[in-house]
């Protein structure tokens, strides 16, 4: 069966996701429901800093420079930040598995002498629970709030009537703050339109849409979310 789907998230992501999907044989068409503004340039590197934390590949421009950076460790959240940090010229990328939670235990297994600080770099709204855990457990945080996000106000036209006409097999959720615009949107959706949610959390932001099914991901993460993928369109 093929399937055509609705890529929510930002760019660069949303087109390497779409070359993915491509490859997969499900066409996609993007509309991000965020946009990313840079609000605090890039992170000064104290000497105190022995790693950095990256709870998304938006958060990169916030690093120091590559140079700078050297081989001290980016705790990247998943696979996909990993990958564009590794484009972007950083060295010494450890990839999370999908949330900060789990970034969580991730710098806790590889950080165990817990000395010195790590920069976080995120947005201006983030999910506090990886900080607070690591904190916990001794690991000095300190933070770089280096972008802001927008929520989309309108939907454009061609999207708008291709969800209500039902042109889209599916719409593909990758964050929460996406979903709650897309909500705030208040598009018409087709009866069979389904949503693809990364977590729980995003897909209880959907809830009472009016889509057909919502459908979370085993593991947010994108080779989950291509997995499910095949398995909701019997794709080989």
């Amino acid at each position: 069966m093929s399937a055509h789907v609705l890529i929510t998230r930002t760019n660069p992501g949303a087109s390497r996701l779409a070359e993915k999907l491509q490859a997969i044989g499900v066409s996609s068409t993007i509309c991000p429901m965020l946009e990313v503004e840079s609000i605090g340039g890039k992170a000064g590197m104290g000497e105190d800093i022995v790693g950095f934390i990256l709870t998304s590949a938006a958060a990169i421009i916030g690093l120091p420079t590559p140079d700078d950076v050297g081989v001290r460790p980016i705790y990247c959240v998943g696979a996909a930040t990993a990958a564009q940090a590794k484009q972007a010229g950083y060295q010494n990328n450890i990839q999370g598995s999908g949330n900060g939670r789990n970034l969580a235990r991730q710098v806790l297994k590889t950080n165990k002498n817990q000395s010195g600080v790590l920069l976080w770099c995120r947005g201006e709204i983030a999910d506090e629970a990886m900080g607070k855990a690591l904190r916990k457990k001794g690991i000095k945080v300190q933070q770089h709030r280096c972008y802001r996000t927008k929520a989309l106000q309108n939907l454009p036209v061609p999207v708008a009537a291709s969800l209500e006409a039902g042109q889209f097999n599916a719409v593909i959720f990758q964050s929460r703050q996406g979903a709650d615009s897309f909500r705030k949107l208040k598009p018409n959706l087709s009866e069979t339109t389904q949503a693809l949610a990364f977590s729980a959390p995003i897909a209880a932001r959907l809830a009472d849409m009016g889509f057909a099914n919502i459908i979370t991901c085993e593991r947010p993460n994108e080779q989950s979310m291509i997995a499910t993928l095949k398995k909701m369109f019997s794709l080989s």
